[in-house]
């Protein structure tokens, strides 16, 4: 084909992209529109490698990239990203931590052991995508049975180890995780019952 002219890129990156925070992380970027369907896609391009998967915050709100960039096209990574329309609070469990003095030495007990209380650590954001009708992947569909939902959210060990089967969360009731599919490397793809409890 034709070589890109990375000082080019660069500067039309610099002039034209906006900043974006991928994983937490900010990078710059050129987001554009997708051709209209039910719920809000947007093409990402950048400089730096992407991933299915990626948390992308843009314009205050999350985004999951849902393609696969393996290579650069023109010199640059191009992504399609869907809006998550659902943020998962998970709890975040508790934590032992050691009382300390106003001087930052441990509070011991009679016997000189290190004293020790239980903090709640704040609840976990886990952003995904929640449908309930049908689910379209890149051309495939999979089909939701009533009383059913699909959750698609970033594949990472933090979602692996909290998002296991039987695990229960609230979304317009209560829904239990009944099976979780890897197939799309980045993303965990999440089939969840609505429960009566």
């Amino acid at each position: 084909m034709f070589n890109v002219n990375q000082s080019d890129l660069d500067f039309i990156f610099e002039s034209a992209g906006e900043s974006v925070s991928v994983n937490e992380e900010d990078k710059r970027a050129i987001v554009s529109r997708s051709p209209l369907k039910d719920s809000e896609h947007r093409y990402i391009h950048t400089i730096d490698k992407i991933n299915r998967g990626d948390v992308v915050k843009y314009a205050d709100e999350p985004y999951l990239i849902v393609s696969e960039t393996v290579s650069k096209r023109g010199g640059k990574y191009k992504a399609l990203m869907r809006h998550c329309n659902f943020s998962l609070k998970i709890p975040g469990g508790t934590e032992k931590v050691l009382l300390v003095d106003a001087n930052g030495k441990p509070i011991l007990d009679n016997r000189g052991r290190p004293q020790y209380t239980t903090i709640d650590l704040p609840p976990i954001d886990v952003h995904a995508i929640v449908d309930n009708k049908s689910f379209s992947l890149e051309g495939n569909q999979i089909r939701v049975e009533n009383n059913q939902i699909i959750l698609m959210v970033q594949d990472n060990p933090t979602n692996r180890e909290l998002l296991v089967t039987d695990h229960t969360f609230q979304f317009e009731g209560t829904y239990k995780v009944v099976h979780k599919d890897f197939t799309q490397k980045g993303l965990m793809i999440i089939s969840c019952d609505k429960t009566t409890g």
